[in-house]
């Protein structure tokens, strides 16, 4: 068990460019910060489209279009001991454009932790059939090489005709990279399949890991013996078929996994449903496309504050949502 800290600050340092805040990340460490997470432009300026995150997002920056934002914790135990210690990262900050300020104040800090945790649903939630996808959500490496690595992983989800959100933990070298494809075609699997694949040749490059905090499961489990090398692989598959020889228990995931592109939620066959409505869907391209753009982060469930779906609030009932 650890302490509950007594004082906290945030700084946040909004730079033109992702890459400029990667490649901070190192020297700002050096102050010893409990967090320190990064959005990219994807994502805050897909908050545009929510007027309630926009409100939030034009609360947080100090300017209008960055290419990132950092937001960097301190603890301490007291109040004193917080700006010191601000000043000293302000001071070592490399000389890349950015503007920063500090945030003292525990409503402050909490408006901006609440707008980080909204990116997984504002990166999602994309009108149309392409999507940003977590399926190579998780990688990790060293923070020292985290903004080379991500600059060639970047490059790589561009030559294979996709765009990207970036977000989540730079402290720990573990960012959520989400390329946007349209699952509902063949081109749009194989380039899944394409940056699954190049991606993990790519953090093994880098010395990292696949799975930085999330489990490995379908979208992972192809890369394992890539990932581990066969003669570790060969004993998970010893240890799997020991307990459980006749594949009972979660077949599929770590070892003896299907191809990456079956147990699709989409694919070439799918057809969105559209059944008719009362009220006018056409701006998300029918109800059936308003569906898909659900995160299943299960916001629209929450009951104490900020916007939530009305006709939940009324029943209680997740049928209703």
């Amino acid at each position: 068990m650890v302490p509950l800290p007594r004082e906290k600050a945030v700084l946040l340092i909004e730079f033109e460019q992702l890459l400029d805040a990667l490649a901070a990340t190192p020297a700002i460490l050096r102050h010893k910060p409990s967090a320190i997470e990064v959005m990219d432009g994807f994502i805050l300026n897909h908050a545009r489209e929510n007027p309630a995150m926009d409100r939030m997002r034009r609360a947080i920056l100090q300017t209008d279009d960055p290419g990132a934002l950092l937001c960097v914790e301190l603890y301490a135990e007291r109040a004193d001991e917080l700006p010191p210690r601000l000043e000293a990262i302000e001071r070592d900050l490399p000389p890349f454009p950015c503007v920063h300020r500090r945030l003292m104040a525990l409503p402050d800090q909490a408006r901006v932790w609440g707008f980080r945790e909204a990116s997984l649903g504002l990166s999602m939630a994309m009108k149309g059939d392409e999507k940003s996808l977590s399926f190579v959500e998780d990688t990790a490496v060293k923070p020292e090489v985290l903004r080379d690595y991500i600059d060639e992983f970047l490059a790589m989800i561009r030559r294979n005709g996709s765009s990207s959100g970036v977000y989540a933990h730079a402290s720990v070298g573990c960012l959520h990279v989400r390329p946007v494809v349209n699952m509902k075609t063949a081109e749009g699997v194989a380039r899944f399949e394409a940056i699954a694949t190049q991606s993990a040749d790519l953090v093994l490059k880098y010395g990292g890991a696949l799975s930085g905090e999330h489990g490995d499961g379908l979208v992972r489990g192809p890369f394992m013996e890539k990932m581990f090398g066969s003669a570790l692989y060969q004993a998970f598959r010893t240890v799997k078929h020991t307990f459980d020889p006749n594949g009972v228990f979660n077949p599929g995931k770590i070892v003896d996994c299907p191809p990456l592109t079956s147990n699709l939620r989409y694919g070439t066959g799918y057809r969105t449903p559209d059944p008719p409505t009362y009220f006018d869907y056409s701006e998300y391209g029918g109800f059936g496309r308003a569906v898909e753009m659900c995160s299943g982060v299960g916001a629209c469930r929450k009951k104490l504050e900020g916007t939530m779906c009305p006709s939940y609030m009324a029943t209680r009932d997740e049928k209703d949502v």
